[in-house]
């Protein structure tokens, strides 16, 4: 595994939790995943980034609302 401060994008992150974007989109808007924007409110669109040390925290406080079981 790579260092723990990895940041992933919301691709990777939907791929890890077997999802769609759109999901990790209405998770992040909810407050329910704690994210990074990288782009520091410069321009009109955030650079949504997630700590992996945060989503493995989040993977293990609540592992039955996380779908992965297509990624055995």
């Amino acid at each position: 595994m790579k260092h723990s401060t990895e940041l992933l994008t919301r691709s990777q992150l939907a791929k890890r939790w077997n999802c769609s974007v759109r999901k990790i989109d209405r998770m992040r808007d909810l407050g329910i995943i704690p994210w990074i924007d990288l782009s520091a409110g410069k321009g009109s669109r955030a650079t949504v980034r997630f700590k992996n040390t945060t989503i493995l925290e989040f993977e293990t406080e609540n592992s039955k609302s996380i779908d992965t079981s297509a990624s055995a």
